[in-house]
C-alpha cells in the first residue's frame, strides 16, 4: 500500500497541474485561437462574396427591367428583322408613320451607308404639314421598330402665303447595322 501524502508535496502537484495546465492552455489556446481567427476571416471572405454576387444578380435584374421597357416603349423585334430586308422594311414604317401622324412626304432619297457596316442606309426626307403633325412624325420614329437614329433635323416655315399654319421638315436618318443597335448607349433612338 503506498504511503499518503504529505501536504507540501500535495501542494507541489497542485502546483505542478496547474503550470502544466497554463503550459497547455497558452500554447494550445494560441494555436485554437488563430484556427478560430482563420475561420472567422474565410467566413468574412465568403460573405463579401456572397455580397459581391448579390449585387452583380441586381445588376442583371436592373438591365433585364431596362431591356423590357426599352422592348416595350419602342416595339422593336429584332427577331423578325433579317439585314438584308430592314432597309426597305424601315422606309416602309417611315412613311407609314408619317400617314398616321397625318404629315405629308413631299421628297424621299436614299443612299448606301457610309460606315463599314454600322450603317446601311442613309434616307433623307422632306415633308410638309402642320407643326403638332411634324412633332408627332418625329415621336412616332421612336417607336416604329427599326434600328433608326435621326442624323439632322431642320424645320421652316412653308413661306408667306403658301401655305400658312404649316412648316417643312428635312430630315436625314441613318438605319443602323444590329450590332450597333443591341447596345442601349449607342442606339440614339
Amino acid at each position: 500500500m503506498p504511503r499518503p501524502l504529505t501536504s507540501r508535496e500535495k501542494r507541489t502537484l497542485r502546483i505542478g497541474g496547474i503550470a502544466i495546465g497554463v503550459y497547455l492552455l497558452v500554447f494550445y489556446g494560441s494555436k485554437g485561437w488563430t484556427w478560430l481567427e482563420a475561420k472567422r476571416a474565410e467566413c468574412a471572405q465568403v460573405a463579401l462574396e456572397a455580397e459581391k454576387i448579390k449585387l452583380e444578380i441586381l445588376r442583371e435584374e436592373v438591365k433585364a427591367r431596362r431591356l423590357k421597357t426599352l422592348k416595350e416603349t419602342s416595339r422593336i423585334r429584332l427577331e423578325g428583322l433579317r439585314e438584308d430586308t430592314v432597309v426597305g422594311e424601315a422606309r416602309g414604317a417611315i412613311q407609314g408613320a408619317a400617314q398616321a401622324a397625318g404629315f405629308q412626304i413631299a421628297s424621299s432619297r436614299e443612299s448606301p451607308g457610309r460606315g463599314a457596316g454600322k450603317e446601311l442606309a442613309t434616307f433623307q426626307l422632306e415633308g410638309l404639314g402642320p407643326p403638332g403633325s411634324a412633332l408627332l412624325f418625329l415621336h412616332k420614329l421612336r417607336s416604329i421598330g427599326y434600328p433608326i437614329v435621326i442624323d439632322r433635323l431642320q424645320f421652316q416655315a412653308a413661306g408667306e402665303g403658301k401655305e400658312p399654319g404649316k412648316v417643312r421638315l428635312s430630315l436625314t436618318a441613318v438605319v443602323l447595322g444590329f450590332k450597333e443597335w443591341k447596345s442601349p448607349e449607342k442606339s440614339g433612338v
